[in-house]
């Protein structure tokens, strides 16, 4: 974890701030609902780290929060064509998931 839902939910009490959290996890549902965000926050998952897609959507929705779809570099939009109507946005990474300081992936735009 970058940053952990202690760190999350301090950061959420001392701003009126909208906040986006990226759950770079397995099971994102289940980190979902343990989240303190204000109503109208973002929250993304990729859609690779659950069998349960429009579930953890659902979950997000009713939490009052923005669902959104990560998705990485080599994942084609076909792949979430089918939650494109459920999600409020998509966040295509420019690197690959997993370590920081990788260059910025051309293709990708």
């Amino acid at each position: 974890l970058t940053f952990g839902l202690d760190t999350v939910h301090a950061i959420s009490k001392i701003t009126k701030k909208l906040l986006w959290v990226h759950l770079m996890t397995e099971n994102p549902a289940s980190w979902a609902i343990k989240l303190a965000l204000p109503a109208g926050s973002i929250v993304s998952f990729h859609p690779e780290s659950t069998s349960e897609i429009s579930e953890t959507i659902a979950r997000i929705r009713e939490k009052k929060w923005s669902p959104s779809l990560a998705i990485k570099p080599k994942t084609t939009v076909a792949n979430i064509s089918e939650y494109l109507h459920l999600v409020d946005q998509v966040l295509v990474m420019s690197v690959e998931p997993g370590f920081s300081g990788q260059r910025f992936l051309d293709s990708v735009t």
